[in-house]
């Protein structure tokens, strides 16, 4: 009965001694893995910057790290989370392939000529979505997403207008004179530190244009003031 319990006991640990070299040999064959991330910093929000007066002309980057020892195919999609259109281009590479070992960095161009800046509020973000996949004989085998926040910066335009009916002015009287203030903006504005002079009449004098100070006036509004001279 003793030597019958010694066999089944040495057949365990045998068993036992068998399994614990596959398991390590399980673990040194995992496949290394890959990560998509963004290289410019793109934690809160990312303001696009403007090309001249309007225009959206920016570029962001990410990077791909392959950990493997055989190259990477990956397919890029770029896509706005968002339900209305918009119109702001994103130039980029839609396949790119990354060596062995290899950490390469990748450029988002984004361009507008619309004029969108100016009807988007900098305040509304945009949620851009990176969605990289991993492709072999036409099947996605892996895929990894990133995504960011991004705005339109803030656009300040304000135009002054005038409604005066050619009025005559006499010595020693004054005249009203309409003013117009359009925001074309994309956000609030405020008028600060109004000025106003009259070329070749010292003499005369403007009132009025401490009322006009610190106004503020919403986007895509008008503003009608009476300034007397």
């Amino acid at each position: 009965m003793i030597k019958s319990n010694f066999k089944s006991l040495c057949l365990v640990i045998g068993l036992l001694m068998i399994a614990v070299p596959v398991s390590t040999a399980q673990d040194q064959v995992e496949i290394p893995s890959w990560e998509l991330g963004w290289e410019t910093d793109m934690d809160g929000t990312h303001e696009l910057q403007l090309s001249g007066d309007d225009d959206i002309l920016d570029t962001v980057e990410f990077f791909v790290e392959n950990q493997r020892m055989s190259e990477l195919n990956l397919k890029i999609t770029l896509t706005w989370d968002e339900s209305e259109d918009i119109p702001i281009e994103l130039d980029y590479d839609e396949s790119i392939t990354v060596a062995s070992s290899e950490n390469l960095t990748f450029e988002i161009e984004f361009s507008d000529v619309s004029g969108y800046s100016f009807e988007r509020s900098p305040d509304e973000s945009m949620t851009l979505l990176l969605l990289a996949e991993e492709v072999s004989f036409d099947q996605t085998v892996s895929s990894q997403e990133i995504d960011a926040e991004v705005t339109v910066p803030a656009v300040y335009d304000l135009t002054i207008d005038h409604l005066s009916m050619n009025e005559v002015l006499y010595a020693g009287s004054s005249v009203e004179y309409g003013l117009t203030v359009t925001n074309n903006g994309n956000g609030k504005d405020v008028i600060k530190m109004p000025e106003a002079s009259i070329k070749s009449c010292p003499s005369l004098s403007i009132e009025g244009l401490e009322a006009i100070k610190d106004t503020e006036i919403q986007n895509s509004t008008i503003k009608d003031f009476v300034i007397r001279i």
